[in-house]
């Protein structure tokens, strides 16, 4: 993944990342290349670029994992704890402003930590799969994702940063997915299977539909 300036690149392998410079002159960079962590005793995973280099990712933490956050141009800062859990966590999202980091885990809980005061809230919780799909927009004002429904669609879910309170878009009837922002962060997208025109298969005489979405 690139950097929030895109004047580096972070790359995953074998359970730890690499941090490359980018651009012509990478000498101006006071982070150069660089492994993280380079201890070889847990897995680390997931890395979301927060400002002033610094990248938010899961690592291995007793019998558990651990959301946790460092700064790659302080080699001496080491890591700063955010989160524990028993459950498998999945890739974290950070909001281009670094206020808010948000993961889900593999029991269906969505939360997120407040980088400056530390304090973890659940936003959602289903008991239909993983949320996964998270998107900041681009003042980090607002959280969109997709939550899996009892009826095996997905229903995009909105929340606001601010105000702490949480709202679903449309009726959980069609197979909602895939929230994203514009750049001015004045609309959010999201593809729909709601296209339903069926077809007649010529040889089992049953219908088909092609192209929901």
């Amino acid at each position: 993944s690139l950097a929030p300036d895109a004047s580096a690149m972070l790359l995953e392998s074998r359970g730890e990342f690499l941090v490359l410079p980018l651009g012509e002159d990478p000498g101006h960079r006071a982070l150069g290349a660089l492994q993280v962590p380079a201890r070889g005793t847990t897995r680390e995973r997931g890395a979301a670029w927060l400002p002033e280099d610094r990248i938010a990712y899961i690592t291995t933490h007793g019998d558990g994992d651990a959301l946790v956050v460092r700064d790659l141009s302080d080699s001496e800062s080491g890591e700063q704890v955010l989160a524990t859990g028993e459950a498998w966590m999945l890739d974290p999202v950070a909001s281009p402003d670094g206020a808010w980091v948000a993961w889900g885990d593999k029991t269906g809980v969505l939360r997120t930590v407040n980088m400056e005061s530390g304090d973890v809230v659940e936003l959602d919780r289903s008991p239909n799969g993983v949320i996964r799909d998270m998107r900041f927009s681009p003042d980090g004002a607002w959280l969109a994702w997709q939550r899996p429904m009892a009826n095996g669609l997905g229903q995009v879910v909105l929340h606001d940063m601010r105000a702490g309170t949480t709202q679903a878009i449309g009726d959980a009837l069609t197979n909602d997915m895939s929230p994203r922002w514009d750049p001015a962060g004045a609309y959010l997208y999201f593809l729909s299977d709601r296209h339903i025109d069926p077809v007649m298969d010529g040889l089992d005489l049953n219908f088909a539909n092609i192209d929901t979405t």
